[in-house]
């Protein structure tokens, strides 16, 4: 027992002396006996960072609660946010379609290819069963008609006044697709399939043919294939004068970033030669 007190104490001796020293270094500090942690619940840091209490110091306000490096934003920071989010990605899809014949080929294939995929993807049956209370004619929660809610549900996130349109658009597409795949299923599927391919090829023809420019999907597959239906969209509104400062603005982007893909390709050109 006497050695056992003796081996407590030198153990004990350690960690008392790292205490202590620890308590004197806070009041030579200035942080205080009893100031062990900050206001904001973390505890005190020595230096070289004992500083950052007075950057992240919380600021309570009545009905809020903010830290200083942070600002609430509002929403119409939130909505010019979304709206320059599909300007750029207007400019990234129209950089790859500025041709007036690829367009128009682009016009008239992306629709059928969107009816088409949605005939093909009513093949899975219903993923999601439900109860009859709820079930909408001609849209079971197939795979096309939860790819035509998702897309859908992004286009009015980008965009909401034409993306609703467009997603109302895209669920009358799905219905209809339903429609036929219950009524002649092999005849759709071989329409469908036959068209898919057709549009795609067409497509392909465009980009080399007039654009000169590899599809959008070689750079980036999903942006360019969930884009494709509502730049479709929004380039049919505007030539009804839909947005017009907004085409404006994206087709001089889209020049811009046509003019630099050229000189970059020429420059490439060059040194290859």
């Amino acid at each position: 027992m006497r050695y056992k007190g003796r081996l407590s104490q030198v153990a004990t001796r350690p960690v008392t002396a790292v205490v202590a020293a620890q308590r004197s270094d806070r009041i030579r500090r200035g942080g205080g006996e009893g100031r062990g942690v900050y206001d904001c619940g973390f505890p005190q840091n020595p230096t070289p960072y004992s500083n950052l209490h007075e950057t992240y110091k919380p600021t309570v306000q009545r009905g809020s609660y903010t830290s200083k490096p942070y600002s609430v934003v509002d929403t119409s920071t939130i909505l010019a946010v979304m709206a320059l989010n599909l300007e750029k990605q207007l400019v990234f899809y129209g950089a790859y379609h500025h041709d007036s014949t690829n367009v128009a080929i682009h016009m008239l294939c992306v629709p059928l290819i969107l009816f088409s995929g949605f005939a093909i993807a009513a093949n899975t049956g219903d993923l999601i069963p439900l109860p009859d209370a709820l079930t909408i004619p001609n849209l079971s929660l197939n795979l096309g008609t939860i790819a035509a809610l998702t897309w859908g549900g992004l286009y009015v996130l980008l965009e909401p006044v034409a993306g609703t349109a467009l997603a109302l658009i895209c669920l009358a597409a799905s219905a209809a697709s339903n429609y036929f795949h219950s009524q002649n299923p092999v005849l759709t599927n071989k329409a469908a399939i036959i068209t898919h391919i057709m549009c795609w090829l067409c497509q392909f023809i465009g980009h080399g043919a007039f654009e000169g420019r590899a599809p959008a999907l070689l750079d980036n597959l999903v942006q360019a294939i969930f884009l494709a239906p509502l730049f479709v969209w929004l380039e049919l509104l505007f030539k009804f004068g839909y947005r017009r400062e907004l085409q404006n603005r994206v087709q001089k982007a889209a020049q811009a970033e046509i003019a630099k893909f050229r000189s970059e390709r020429a420059a490439k050109n060059g040194k290859a030669q």
